[in-house]
């Protein structure tokens, strides 16, 4: 069950996205042990947010609460 602040969505992926999303998780099965494509997708998504406010200098005081 989702937490409160969670949502699910639904999404179509190109056919590189799909292989590559099974390579990414092949790589943590064999070195971290099992995890689940979404966890994959939310560390990207994760990353790419640090690397967006770095790229355009937002800062942590920029931010609202809630954003978090």
């Amino acid at each position: 069950m989702a937490k409160e602040k969670e949502k699910q969505i639904a999404f179509y992926m190109t056919q590189r996205s799909v292989r590559e999303l099974d390579e990414i998780q092949q790589i943590f099965a064999e070195r971290e042990g099992r995890v689940t494509k979404a966890y994959i997708l939310n560390q990207a998504i994760y990353n790419y947010y640090e690397y967006i406010k770095n790229y355009y200098g937002i800062s942590e005081e920029t931010e609202k609460p809630d954003d978090k």
